[in-house]
């Protein structure tokens, strides 16, 4: 059936449920319902009269017939339309309802808000008046008490005023008493540089010449001791920044010895497959020699096959061409490694012949010095032992200030020290080349493989170089202490010895085939 919106008048068709039409309240609606029956009669009639052919009265009464059947579909309508305004009314109405309701609701409780919040302001004016009031009686406090100290700090300025004039007064008394006090001091050192001048020319007349001799040799070595001990410090800082740079070579060697296996093994595959290959081509060559006369239509595809194993060929033969360039590249690296890891040997032994001088020139000085209080009469007084001065014990800045038994318990403290710190030094080298003597020698032994160089000479030199730092080594003599004594007299700012001081088997290392003997 058709239905009719009311705010668009375009027309829909909907299908809707035949439903009993509800009873209309207007007079309009109880007579177009009473006339359906009678619609229905006409038609009967209309048939009638069809059946008469009566035809104008038949068409009549289909006009009518349609008109009434159009005009029973528009009351449909119009009813639907209606219950569906009543709907929307009743629910206009519920909504007004909730809506009025939610509004009052919504009111009271801003009435409520309003009267707390008045209420709170109140409350807090009261408070405010509360806080004003302590406020006010709290200022008033503090301005009094702030009074009363600002006045008590007056005082204690007009005091601490006092007292600083006084102890201005008393410092203008104690720069005069000070300077009496310099001038009586400066007068008093002067006497004393007099006394003790002459108290000095009166002993140096006294004096035999081997004292005077002894004397001057005493200030020689102790010149000569600052300057090995600054020498010493700078080698010790020297051999640290050595064994650095050997803890780096080593690192770089091992990187040297795995790359050379690595480029050995690949040399190796490289050539078992050329070798593979050349058998194969000459296998090829062969079978294209044996089926030449067999086969003339394929002799183009094997020339190409020929062909493209001889580009194979060439191509591993230019890299295995590569890996030896590399490999010798790499030998000569290693070369040049182990060139800098003798050199950093070398100048480790240097360093510790220096200091094998060092203890040979105070092993000197101690038996100067001992032999020099044997004449004086005074050796009973100083023990023998390297124990005699502690490392605890109190030495004065200078050596002049002491005796010679103390002079000597200095120089044999400082002998053991330095003998102890050599033999330390030692022990950690040998402990270090006995770990690291295995992989090294086979890296040698590799590479000299692979260079094609025999070892047998430089071992040789090797045992050689042994044997001569061995007989190199002389013990010190009485000889050798009367030479080392002359030099020191000549008045040379650093004597050149020329023997060695030769350590304990425990505390001597083997050196390496390629240093030479510092002797």
């Amino acid at each position: 059936m058709v239905l009719y919106h009311p705010k668009n008048t375009s027309r829909c068709e909907t299908t809707m449920e035949t439903k009993p039409a509800p009873a209309a309240p207007s007079g309009g609606m109880e007579t177009a319902v009473s006339t359906v029956p009678k619609i229905r009669d006409i038609g009967t009639i209309a048939l009638e009269a069809l059946g008469k052919i009566d035809t104008v009265l038949a068409f009549e009464l289909s006009v009518m017939n349609d008109h009434m059947k159009a005009m029973e579909g528009e009351n449909a309508l119009i009813k639907a339309e209606n219950d569906m305004l009543k709907a929307k009314l009743v629910q206009q109405k519920e909504d007004e309802a909730d809506i009025y309701y939610y509004l009052h609701k919504k009111l009271d409780a801003n009435y409520e808000v309003i009267a707390q919040l008045e209420s709170d302001i109140q409350t807090v004016k009261l408070e405010r008046d509360a806080m004003d009031k302590a406020f006010h009686i709290k200022q008033d406090e503090t301005q009094d008490a702030f009074a009363k100290e600002k006045k008590e700090l007056t005082e204690r300025i007009e005091s601490a005023e006092d007292t600083l004039h006084a102890l201005e007064v008393f410092r203008e008394r104690k720069i005069v008493l000070e300077d009496t006090i310099a001038a009586m001091e400066s007068t008093l050192a002067a006497e004393k540089d007099n006394h003790k001048k002459n108290l000095l020319a009166r002993t140096e007349d006294q004096l035999d010449t081997t004292t005077k001799r002894t004397m001057m040799e005493n200030d020689q070595m102790i010149s000569e001791l600052q300057y090995q001990s600054k020498e010493t410090e700078k080698l010790l800082v020297k051999y640290k920044a050595l064994e650095t740079e050997v803890v780096h070579l080593r690192l770089q060697l091992k990187v040297n010895k795995d790359t050379e296996v690595e480029m050995a093994k690949r040399t190796h595959f490289y050539q078992k497959l050329i070798k593979k290959l050349n058998e194969r081509v000459q296998s090829d060559h062969v079978a294209a020699r044996t089926h030449a006369a067999l086969a003339q239509g394929q002799e183009r595809t094997k020339t190409d096959v020929n062909k493209a194993n001889e580009d194979m060929i060439a191509l591993l033969q230019t890299k295995s061409n590569g890996l030896e360039t590399q490999l010798r590249t790499l030998c000569a690296e290693l070369a040049d490694a182990r060139t800098h890891v003798d050199e950093a040997r070398a100048e480790k032994h240097a360093m510790l012949a220096q200091q094998d001088d060092t203890l040979r020139f105070l092993s000197v000085a101690i038996h100067d010095i001992t032999h020099q209080l044997a004449l004086s009469g005074h050796g009973h007084a100083a023990p023998s032992s390297l124990h005699a001065w502690q490392a605890g014990d109190v030495i004065p800045a200078k050596l002049d200030d002491l005796a010679p038994s103390d002079v000597k318990k200095v120089l044999q403290m400082l002998f053991g020290k330095l003998h102890a710190y050599q033999a330390a030094i030692v022990s950690a080298e040998s402990k270090r080349n006995t770990g690291a003597s295995r992989n090294i020698s086979t890296l040698y032994h590799h590479v000299d493989r692979t260079k094609n160089r025999p070892r047998n000479r430089r071992e040789g030199d090797g045992h050689i170089g042994h044997e001569d730092g061995g007989r190199s080594s002389v013990v010190t003599t009485a000889a050798g202490r009367l030479g080392a004594s002359v030099l020191l007299s000549t008045g040379s700012s650093r004597p050149t010895i020329k023997t060695r001081i030769v350590l304990p088997d425990a505390h001597r290392m083997s050196l390496p085939s390629a240093a030479v003997s510092p002797g």
